[in-house]
């Protein structure tokens, strides 16, 4: 399976568990897998799996998708571009019973963005003095063009 072939949610889970060394259920890999595929507002910044077929909505926070065996995935163009593929060569990669599985650690270009803590908002709200700072309202290539415009600023 390459990283631009679509595939099943429910075949794909099977895929990742048995490279992987996964132990904790389809069910679950299939709920995160979903997860990392919903794109509406709400859900994820930046989705890292294109989601083919229906994956949630907004109104119902993605608890609505669709059965496994229905929809589709394959991993989005944007997610080798924050993990770039050059990396994979200098990664640690751990070993379970023999079988090389996932890196001891990943470095991406961008680090993903903090979700906006919405209870806490919330409470500050019936402060009289509270000011609500929102994030600033860059997508990922903006942030990204400023942590390479810093990283330049820090260069000898």
């Amino acid at each position: 399976m390459s990283y631009s072939s679509r595939a099943q949610v429910g075949q794909l889970s099977g895929y990742v568990s048995e490279h992987s060394a996964y132990h904790h259920g389809d069910v679950s890999l299939q709920g995160t897998i979903i997860g990392l595929a919903q794109d509406f507002v709400g859900s994820n910044n930046l989705n890292m799996l294109d989601p083919n077929g229906q994956f949630g909505t907004r109104l119902q926070g993605g608890k609505d998708a669709a059965s496994a065996r229905y929809i589709f995935t394959n991993v989005a163009q944007v997610t080798r571009t924050i993990f770039h593929p050059a990396d994979d060569a200098i990664l640690d990669y751990l070993n379970d019973d023999g079988q090389s599985i996932e890196p001891s650690w990943c470095v991406a270009l961008s680090p993903p963005p903090l979700p906006p803590p919405s209870s806490l908002a919330l409470a500050d709200l019936a402060h009289p003095r509270s000011q609500v700072h929102p994030r600033p309202p860059h997508g990922p290539r903006q942030r990204l063009g400023r942590h390479r415009h810093g990283l330049e600023l820090v260069r000898p």
